[in-house]
């Protein structure tokens, strides 16, 4: 006699971190193509993948936050072995968790929060600054945020016409917002730009991922034919510019 198949539901928690750093490294791929052709046209191209890339790199990286944070705290079906228990959560760390529920924390806050309640060693002071300057930038960028720059030209008046040309442009932008960095102004941003800006993202991922060992994340990006990129736990930043292919 055959048995009737029994249909089962399953909470599966989804995440977009795998999507966007994939996409950060597709648009820096892009990004490279066009810089390598120097014309007006390719570099502006260059200029909008760029963004592109950036603005997902930083997305990756609060959704990888966000996700792990899930599991560690907001789970409506949590693993015993993963899930922190109300029981167990002190007065402080519900208080902070009330902030993250209503997105009024950073994600380097949520990255510290998540760090001291497993116990884990903190990010070294030059990942965090680096961090807060991308963050920085992703604010400018996303937010559209008006800046000035110096130009300098050249007028001469013939008859009635006024002829202007060009000499020079004073773009001071990033020299305080970005020391460490080194991030060209919103407008000027290119693939160097973005590749800091994936480094970085990747620094955090190779830190944190190894202590998560339930994580298993595959990248699957597209520039160049479908490649799947397996995140691992012995993954550093090195091996990853090479499999990404960023070097």
């Amino acid at each position: 006699m055959e048995k009737t198949p029994k249909i089962e539901a399953y909470d599966v928690p989804i995440t977009l971190f795998d999507n966007f750093l994939a996409q950060a490294i597709d648009e820096l791929q892009r990004a490279g193509d066009m810089s390598a052709k120097k014309t007006y046209k390719e570099l502006k191209i260059e200029s909008r993948y760029a963004i592109s890339s950036i603005i997902h790199s930083f997305l990756a990286l609060d959704s990888l936050i966000n996700y792990l944070g899930f599991e560690l705290f907001f789970s409506s079906h949590p693993e015993p072995d993963v899930f922190i228990d109300e029981t167990e959560r002190s007065y402080a760390l519900k208080h902070v968790l009330k902030l993250w529920r209503n997105q009024r924390l950073s994600v380097l806050e949520k990255i510290d929060l998540i760090l001291a309640e497993k116990k884990l060693q903190p990010l070294n002071s030059n990942t965090v600054l680096k961090i807060k300057e991308l963050n920085n930038l992703r604010n400018w960028v996303v937010h559209g945020k008006p800046y000035s720059m110096t130009l300098y030209a050249e007028n001469v008046w013939e008859g009635l016409w006024l002829h202007s040309t060009l000499k020079d442009v004073e773009d001071d932008f990033g020299k305080d917002k970005f020391p460490i960095t080194k991030f060209n102004s919103p407008a000027n941003l290119n693939k160097n730009d973005a590749k800091t800006a994936l480094i970085i993202v990747l620094e955090v991922i190779t830190f944190i991922i190894p202590n998560f060992q339930w994580f298993h994340p595959t990248i699957v990006t597209f520039h160049g034919g479908e490649k799947q990129h397996w995140l691992g736990y012995d993954s550093t930043v090195e091996t990853l510019i090479q499999e990404f292919n960023l070097e």
